[in-house]
């Protein structure tokens, strides 16, 4: 076996490599822009629902929350705390996704030869 035939293998294997590892990269993306959507509706929902209770006309008023799957009965000024801290854990959140997606984004960019973005991240 001549080595034309070994290092043509060997070409085949790395194509077969960085095909595999682009496919990954664009599930990965596709799975975390799923989420991103699914978690901005969520904060878009909270959103509408503390709007809601800051419009109630009784502010001594019980309001119900749906909290793990329960629901709790509360004051509404503790509605308005508990949902304002959730509302932040969304953003959080958000923030993370974000930034997996452009880290993934990046990486496929590289992958594919066309690093034309600049990673500010890298800057900090």
């Amino acid at each position: 076996m001549s080595s034309s035939t070994s290092s043509g293998h060997q070409a085949f294997e790395d194509y077969k490599e960085v095909q595999s590892r682009r496919e990954l990269l664009i599930n990965e993306v596709h799975e975390l822009r799923q989420q991103l959507i699914a978690v901005s509706q969520a904060k878009e929902d909270m959103r509408l629902a503390l709007n809601g209770v800051k419009r109630l006309p009784d502010k001594e008023a019980n309001v119900w929350l749906n909290s793990g799957g329960m629901f709790i009965k509360c004051p509404s000024d503790n509605a308005v705390r508990i949902m304002q801290e959730d509302q932040g854990e969304l953003l959080k959140e958000i923030d993370s996704l974000r930034d997996a997606i452009q880290k993934n984004s990046a990486a496929l960019q590289r992958l594919e030869g066309k690093s034309t973005s600049i990673d500010l991240n890298a800057i900090d």
